[in-house]
């Protein structure tokens, strides 16, 4: 795990587990864990999960931006070979353009270049930085290009139209997979509004029903156990299309983390500000 992303998960979950004891300790009547354990249970877990879904997904979408940005650079290297630059000169001058959050590993590359390291070995490194397994693949290919002797200017042009092609697909599959998750979150709204019309406009007028015939005691209230029934259907969905959303982004369930503690939160205010939590 990224060092940044441990450090805000250790942070999310001391915070999430105060919260729970504070609900505990304070007592307020909504969120007290005693009488509501499931709406207090997803507050506290998506104080956990929103922190560290947001860095998670922020550090994803610099990933993706340096790879959108590879085939630049690599286009780049390949028209200084049309004024007869050798690879090291090439990459020194690329890493004065700016090529986003790709950048800092072109400059890191340029560096070690200009301090003498040969390109082969200062290409052992590169996509280090940005912990993109495609962009060290690249590095890993043009260093094996240049160490066979073949022409890498070649090599270069050939992985630049690859990585651009591949780009274009996953953006496009991203905005198509981005429309499902919106489906999903519109049928979870709809779960949620249908749920609370049953309990607010049906329940109040069946407060009690006779289970004698099936065993039970007469006059059993079984309102608050259908009650925390529904709202767990709704956490439950709520968990689920999180998770869905990460394996549609990109095929990784951590990528719903986001998503799953907006939805438990959203779904936990909902239910306690209508009174049914």
């Amino acid at each position: 795990m990224n060092p940044v992303l441990r450090k805000v998960a250790l942070l999310s979950a001391a915070a999430s587990i105060l919260v729970f004891f504070l609900f505990l300790l304070l007592g307020i009547p909504a969120v007290d864990p005693r009488g509501h354990p499931i709406a207090s249970s997803a507050i506290a877990v998506s104080i956990f999960l929103i922190p560290v879904g947001y860095i998670y997904d922020k550090q994803q979408s610099a990933i993706k931006d340096a790879e959108r940005r590879l085939p630049d650079f690599l286009r780049d290297l390949s028209n200084y070979s049309i004024f007869g630059l050798p690879m090291a000169e090439a990459v020194k001058m690329a890493a004065s353009n700016d090529y986003g959050h790709l950048s800092p590993e072109i400059r890191d590359l340029g560096n070690k270049i200009s301090v003498g390291l040969p390109v082969d070995e200062a290409l052992e490194t590169f996509g280090d930085k940005t912990g993109s397994a495609d962009i060290r693949r690249v590095g890993r290919i043009i260093q094996k290009a240049s160490e066979s002797g073949n022409n890498t200017y070649d090599v270069v042009t050939l992985i630049s139209d690859f990585n651009a092609q591949m780009a274009l697909m996953r953006d496009t599959r991203r905005s198509e997979m981005q429309n499902y998750i919106l489906v999903l979150l519109i049928a979870l709204g709809v779960f949620i509004f249908v749920i609370l019309i049953i309990d607010i406009g049906f329940f109040p007028k069946i407060k009690v029903t006779n289970f004698g015939s099936i065993g039970l005691p007469g006059n059993t209230n079984i309102r608050p156990l259908i009650e925390r029934i529904f709202d767990v259907g709704i956490y439950v969905q709520g968990v689920g299309i999180g998770g869905i959303a990460g394996l549609l982004r990109d095929g990784r369930l951590r990528s719903g983390m986001l998503i799953t503690g907006a939805i438990l939160l959203v779904s936990a205010l909902i239910l306690i500000g209508a009174g049914v939590a």
